[in-house]
C-alpha cells in the first residue's frame, strides 16, 4: 500500500529500478503447499504476483506509467472464500512520492465503489505515518514507522482514530539482500527493508492480556547474499495459551 522516489529510498519507485536489483525473485515456497510466484515485464518490474494456498488463489496485477512508477493494482482474492475483485490507485506529490492510494470494489450491482483510502507522510525521505480514511472522509486509523541506520523498519506501530494503541511490530535484521525489495503489490517491513528480519515480534493490545507472537527467523544464503532458504520459528501466545509453529520457506530465482 505504499511507495515513493530516490534510490535510497526503500518505498521509492525508483527502487523498482532493475540496476538497483538484477536479482529477480521467482517463487517462494513455504511449507509444501503455499506457492508465491512472480512475473515481470521487459523491463524487469513486477507485473503479477499470484499466491496459491491449498485451494485458495490470490492474484495481483500491476500497472506503471512511462516512468516505470506504479499506477494501479489490480486485485483478485478467494482468501475469504468468495471471489471478489478490486482495485488500488496511486496519487503522487511534486517529488514522486506517494501521497494517496485509493481502494474501489465492486458492489453486488456490478457498479465500483470506494472505500477506504491512505495519505502519506515522510521524514527524512522515509515513509513516517499513514492515515486511513473511511468512505465518508473520517479518519479512522494511523500507523506509525521508526528506522534504523540502514533504512530497515525497527517498529511499526498502528493506533485507532483516538490515538490508542491497538498493536506494534518490533524487527531485527541480518545485513544480506532482501530480494521481496521488488514487491510492491504489499508494503510492509518485509518489502519496505533493505535486510531480511532475523526476529519479530507482534504485540495486540486489542485484547486483555495482550496476545504476544514472537518469532526467529534464520536464513542460508547463496554466493550473492541472496536468501535460499528460510526457517521460521513463532512463538505464540493467545489468552493465555502458549504454542509453536514452525515454517521452512525456499527462494527461487
Amino acid at each position: 500500500m505504499l511507495l515513493s522516489s530516490c534510490n535510497d529510498n526503500p518505498i521509492e519507485n525508483n527502487e523498482s529500478n532493475p540496476e538497483s536489483n538484477p536479482v529477480l525473485l521467482k517463487k517462494v515456497t513455504s511449507s509444501g503447499d503455499n506457492i508465491t510466484e512472480y512475473f515481470y515485464d521487459k523491463n524487469l518490474l513486477v507485473k503479477k504476483e499470484v499466491k496459491f494456498e491449498g485451494e485458495i488463489f490470490d492474484s495481483v496485477e500491476l500497472t506503471y506509467d512511462g516512468n516505470g512508477i506504479l499506477i494501479r493494482k489490480d486485485i483478485f482474492s478467494k482468501a475469504s472464500g468468495v471471489p471478489m475483485n478490486y482495485y488500488v490507485t496511486f496519487e503522487y506529490d511534486e517529488n514522486n512520492f506517494l501521497a494517496k492510494s485509493n481502494f474501489f470494489a465492486k458492489r453486488t450491482d456490478g457498479k465500483l465503489a470506494i472505500g477506504i483510502y491512505h495519505i502519506y507522510e515522510y521524514k527524512d525521505n522515509l515513509l513516517a505515518k499513514y492515515i486511513t480514511f473511511n468512505t465518508s472522509d473520517e479518519m479512522s486509523s494511523y500507523a506509525l514507522f521508526k528506522y534504523d541506520n540502514n533504512q530497515n523498519v525497527t517498529l511499526y506501530s498502528h493506533y485507532d482514530k483516538n490515538g490508542k494503541l491497538q498493536y506494534r511490530q518490533e524487527y531485527k535484521y541480518d545485513d544480506k539482500i532482501n530480494p521481496l525489495r521488488k514487491d510492491l503489490s504489499f508494503i510492509s517491513a518485509f518489502t519496505i527493508s533493505r535486510n531480511n528480519i532475523i526476529n519479530l515480534t507482534s504485540t495486540y493490545h486489542t485484547v486483555d492480556p495482550p496476545n504476544i507472537y514472537k518469532s526467529s527467523l534464520t536464513y542460508s544464503y547463496n554466493n550473492l547474499g541472496y536468501p535460499l532458504e528460510c526457517v521460521s520459528i513463532t512463538y505464540s501466545k493467545e489468552n493465555g495459551t502458549t504454542s509453536q509453529n514452525s515454517v521452512t520457506s525456499f527462494y527461487e530465482y
